[in-house]
Parts: C-alpha cells; structure tokens; sequence
C-alpha cells in the first residue's frame, strides 16, 4: 500500500474506530457505509478488533430473507452478524425498518452494511425509524479527503500573501474571503469582508457592479452575526441590491432565503429558504449550506428526528467545501449528543479535533475544545474538562472554566464569587456577558447552600439582581425584545431556584410573557414554562390550562417540539394535582417525547414532573437514562428525590462534585422544582 493510500484510509479508520467504540459499550446495531472497493479493508480492521467469535455475512434483498436471518441461528447467539443490503433491494430495506425491534432482542450484534452512497440515501429515504434507531454510523468512501487537509494551509498562506498586497479592490477582497470562509478560516475571512464594505461604502458613486460586490459582502458577512443581528444585516444587503434586482434574481433569492432562515423564523420558512437556494442557485456548496441550515434549525429545535433525516441527505454526497465538512460532521456529534450517544459524540468530537489541528482552524478548534469540556464536565471529568479547555482562548470558555471549578470546590474559584456580577449586557453580540453572569448566580447560590460562602454574598446578589432589573428596563430595547425577556427569566430562574419566592418568580415570567406576545412568540413558551412551574408550586392552577393551550399553540407554529414536551410535562403535574385524567395526559406527554427524539428532553421532563409529582415511576425512568449517559449532577437530583440520599452523595463525590455533595449533606429537603433545562450549544455558528 502506498504512503497516499495509507493516508487516505486515515479518516475511515477513525469512523470505523467509533462504530467499534460503540459496539463495545454495549450498540447492538450500526451502519456502515462500503461499496465493493472499501468494504475488504474495512472488514479486516472489524474482525482484527472484533473477533472471537468471527464475523458472519449475510445478504438481504428480499422481506423473507430478512425474516429467515432472524430466526437463524447466527442471529440468535452471540458474536457479530454482516447484514449486506445492495442495490435493488427495497423490500429487505422495508422489513429492516418494520422489524427493528428484533435487531436489539438477539443476542448478537448487528452490521448493516450499505453498499454505497446510494444504497445509503435509500435506506435513510425509506426506513428513517430504522436509521435513526442505530447505535452508529461510519462512512467509509475512500476518498482522498487528507489530500485536501494538506493543500489548505499552502492555500491559506497564499491567501494571507494576498491580502497583505490588496489595497482597494473590494471584488478581489470578497474572493479571498469566500475561499477563507470555505476553509473555515473565520475570524481572516470576517477581516478581509469588513476592508471591502468599508471601501465600497466610502465611495460616493457605486456601480451596478459595485453594487452586486457590496450586497454579496454583506450576506457572507451576516454569517459571522448572531441571529437577532442578522436579519439588519441581509435586509442591507437586499437593499442595496434592488436597483440591480431583476440582472441577479439569483443572488437576490439566495439572500432572501437566508432571511428567511433562523432560529427566530417558523420552520416553513426556514423549508422555503432551502427551495430558493435550490431554485435560484442550484450549485451544491449553496443548496448544501441551505439544507444544513435547516438541519441545523431543526436540531436547535429539539427536533432530532427531523435534523437526522435532514443531515442524512447531506451526508450522503461530498462535501462542497471545509466549512460545510466541519459543520456536518458537528451536527452528527450533536445529534449522537441528544440521543444519549454520548461516547460516540466525543469520538465524533476529537476526531474533528484533530482534523481542525491539521488544517490550523483556530476558530473550529476552540469551539470544539468548548464542546468537549462541556460533555465532559456533564459526564462527572472534571480534570479532563479543565485540561480541555486550557489551550481554547475564546469567550466562552471563562463560564464554564468558572462552574466546573467552583462544582470541584476550588478555592480561588469560589473566593472570585465575592466579586459583583458586573452590567447587563443587551446587545446580541455580548450573549457570552450574559451566559457568564447567569452562570456566577447560579454558582453563587449553591456555594452558599454549601457553606463555602458566607450567607451575606446572597443578600449582596439580592440587590446585585435588583440594580440589574432596572438597568435593563433603562437601557434594553424594547424592539426586538429579546433582551428583555431573557433578563426576565433569568431573574424568574433565580427565584425559583429558592423556596418562597414564586410570586416573584411568576411576576418575573407575566412580564416576560406580555413581551413575547408583542414581539417574539417562538419565546412564548419558555415564558409559560416559568409561569407553569411558579403557579403549580403554590397550588394556584386555574389559569394554567389556557396558557398551555397557548404555549402548545405556539410550539407547534414555531416547530418548537421540546418546548411542548415541558408543557406537556407541566400539564401531567397538573392533572395530578387537580385529580384529572392522567392516563390521557401521560399518552400526550409520551407523544410529545417521541417526536422530539431527544432522549435529554426526556430525562428532564421525567425528572421535573417526578419531582413536581413525587411520581417515583417517572424519577426511575429519568434516573436510568442519566445513569446510562452518565450525568451524575443529574442523576443525584433524581436519586435525593426519590430519598435515596445516600446514594445521591455517592455519586457526587465519586464525580468530584464536591460542592453539590456539601450542598445535599446541608439540605434537610430536596431542593425545589425549577425551570432550567438542559443548554444547547451554538453549533450553527460554525
């Protein structure tokens, strides 16, 4: 084999190394991807790492060969069965999708392998239960990506040489951007767009081609805004190109799809962006970065079935550019996050670590660092977390630098608590200000209950709080309202985070609410959450069916599935309390569970109406999944609530999580029900 061909075969090896990793942490069935050509190598490296016993072949084409593989003998004991589908094989690929269930019933394992790129869209196309219901997927094409991570920082170079020598020609300017941004290098490529807006906004007469160059600039450049800042940006960019409209009506849709898209649109626009990226401009790199944006939309959503079936169609061709690479293979990771896939996800993660590193992405690099020490700190790896994070440099990082010392009890961490919060900060682009201050109150309150601060730096945050409050009723806009509400709930969180203060809580959350009405609906429902959560506390429920009619209304305009799954949970603890009808009301919140396909929407739904409840049926359930991921924070809320305290402080220390373990052995009751759930990251930054 040639030192090329051993390079090629590098990425493969690291997609089969995590379905590997799956099957031995206990995945009964995986997908691999491999045509006649790979299929050789990558059977070598499974049986070298999988055997004894050795693997077992068998090809499916028809429903009644799938049917007589299941009740073989191979199927029914242990060791690993090759389930081979080709082309031409619809009803085997129906049957597999029909009859999941038996593949995690046998007691051996299962390798469906795929024979090819097409094969592979047909099976995501035609048994979407069945796809989603794997435990891993691995592709193994053969291409000769590395050739490309090897040309980049040649090309990378050679693009900086350039820019040095760029004076005035803002369309050269826009070229060397787009090829940065292609190669995920993100911070020179926002660089050399602001140069040309700058040039071309200084000339006092621009021409119809000046003016396709500037608009073109300005919707590259709204990609590094966050996403209330990005709706100005590409209305400027649609401006300046209506006298020159009807000479790009391809340029001019492409840009009116991306204004459509967002995370604060309904998801028929965001469906509607993808059709004009496709009608207007029907290259891959644009189509294919309209199609992520609304996997990356969905799975914002808490739609993970959705986002599945969507990065299922992308993934299944080339990548048209790095950025597009990166952003895929982080949605994956993602969507092996929500599933509960959390081993894999961090392979998924290190492995584009890597591929980062090689390429010098700086930008991609940090934010994943960010990711993984994320999952790790979740998982109870407190150390590795801070070693991860370590070499990263962006904003971020400082939050949660911040929680994962203070959890382990670090001295210094908790003595930087006495500082003040510092101002609000309103404007989008300082959303990093406002994660850090959330997470010092929250750091806060649990090392006072800890004993580690004095009970006074609680008194000093009441009034911290208080200066805030009415900062942000001076300053914050009122259109958009977005600041506002998210200052509300901040404030409604930390009142519900203690016993007694529900009706500031519910003040905090009314308030909310009237805002969102005015001005963003797609937050309605976190703000009824709020109320929900207040209001079933203190025992006051009768206004509590129309705002959940009204919450549910707007999830399921906004195509907000997790946000109805809480109201749905919220509604379970009411029927309970009122003494309704809880067999119909669990039948609605199951419902409202599955379609999310978030296996962490579940756990803390079922952890918050257990608790709310005192239902143990629905504690244990919550219980096992935090178990499995692990998350001991998690699974020790759920254990002290079902009064196994002990057992909760076990987990705790065995994580390191001292301060939750001198919190709980503090508390004579379990902590009160609250609101907060589980962060989504802003992967579709990258």
């Amino acid at each position: 084999m040639t030192e090329a061909a051993r390079q090629l075969l590098r990425e493969d090896e690291q997609q089969i190394q995590a379905l590997l990793a799956a099957l031995r942490h206990g995945g009964r069935f995986v997908i691999l991807v491999a045509d006649e050509t790979t299929w050789p190598e990558a059977k070598k490296l499974l049986e070298h790492e999988l055997c004894p016993p050795p693997l077992h072949e068998v090809p499916l084409a028809t429903g009644e060969e799938v049917m007589r593989m299941f009740a073989s003998p191979e199927a029914t004991r242990a060791g690993t069965l090759v389930l081979h589908v080709g082309s031409d094989a619809a009803a085997a690929i129906a049957a597999l999708n029909l009859h999941r269930d038996k593949l995690r019933k046998q007691r051996g394992r299962f390798v469906l392998r795929l024979d090819g790129p097409h094969v592979h869209r047909q099976f995501a196309h035609e048994a979407p239960d069945g796809y989603s219901f794997r435990d891993a997927l691995a592709i193994v094409d053969g291409r000769a990506a590395v050739e490309v991570v090897r040309r980049v920082p040649a090309r990378v170079s050679q693009i900086q040489e350039a820019l040095k020598e760029e004076k005035g020609d803002a369309e050269q300017l826009l070229q060397l951007a787009t090829e940065l941004f292609k190669l995920a290098h993100l911070g020179e490529a926002r660089r050399a767009l602001d140069r040309g807006i700058a040039l071309l906004r200084a000339k006092k007469h621009l021409s119809p081609e000046d003016l396709v160059v500037l608009a073109m600039s300005l919707h590259l450049s709204a990609t590094f805004l966050t996403p209330e800042e990005q709706p100005r940006r590409l209305r400027d960019a649609l401006h300046v190109l209506e006298p020159v409209r009807d000479r790009v009506e391809d340029i001019y849709g492409t840009i009116l799809g991306d204004l459509r898209d967002g995370r604060n649109s309904d998801i028929d626009a965001v469906r509607e962006a993808l059709a004009l990226a496709v009608e207007y401009r029907d290259d891959t790199p644009q189509a294919q970065r309209q199609r992520l944006n609304l996997a990356f939309t969905l799975w914002y959503r808490e739609d993970i079935q959705g986002a599945s079936a969507e990065l299922a169609q992308v993934a299944s061709r080339p990548w048209a550019s790095t950025v597009n690479r990166f952003r895929g293979r982080l949605l994956e990771a993602e969507i092996l996050l929500s599933k509960g896939h959390w081993t894999e996800s961090e392979q998924h993660l290190r492995a584009m670590l890597i591929a980062s590193a090689a390429d010098d992405l700086k930008d991609v690099t940090s934010m994943l660092m960010l990711r993984l020490a994320s999952l790790t700190f979740w998982r109870g790896e407190l150390e590795q977390a801070l070693e991860t994070l370590s070499p990263s440099f962006i904003s971020d990082v400082d939050p949660l630098r911040m929680r994962i010392r203070c959890s382990r009890g670090d001295a210094e961490a908790i003595a930087s608590l006495m500082e003040p919060l510092g101002p609000w900060h309103h404007a989008p682009s300082h959303e990093h200000e406002r994660n850090r201050i959330r997470a010092k109150i929250d750091a806060i309150r649990a090392a006072v209950e800890a004993g580690l601060l004095d009970g006074r730096r609680g008194e000093q945050l009441d009034a911290e709080l208080e200066a805030l409050a009415a900062q942000v009723s001076e300053v914050a806009p009122e259109d958009p309202p977005w600041s506002r509400i998210h200052a509300a709930l901040l404030f409604a969180d930390d009142f519900l985070g203690r016993s007694g203060a529900e009706d500031r809580a519910r003040a905090e959350a009314e308030g909310a609410l009237t805002l969102a009405r005015r001005g963003a609906p797609e937050l309605i429902p976190p703000c009824v959450h709020r109320l929900g959560v207040a209001a079933l506390r203190l025992g006051t429920v009768d206004e509590l069916p129309s705002l959940f009619e009204e919450a549910l209304s707007a999830a399921e305009e906004r195509h907000l599935p997790g946000d109805a799954a809480r109201i749905r949970g919220l509604d379970l603890w009411r029927i309970i309390q009122v003494g309704g009808d809880v067999a119909s009301a669990e039948r609605a919140l199951d419902a409202s569970i599955a379609r999310t396909g978030s296996v962490l929407v579940e756990a803390e739904v079922l952890s918050r109406t257990g608790r709310g409840t005192g239902r143990r049926d629905l504690l244990e359930r919550s219980r096992r999944i935090y178990r499995a991921l692990p998350w001991p924070e998690r699974e020790g809320l759920c254990l002290e609530a079902m009064g196994m305290k002990t057992h909760a402080l076990k987990r705790y220390e065995a994580a390191g999580l001292r301060l939750a373990a001198l919190a709980l052995e503090r508390r004579t009751a379990p902590p009160p029900v609250d609101a907060c759930f589980t962060p989504l990251p802003s992967g579709a930054s990258l």
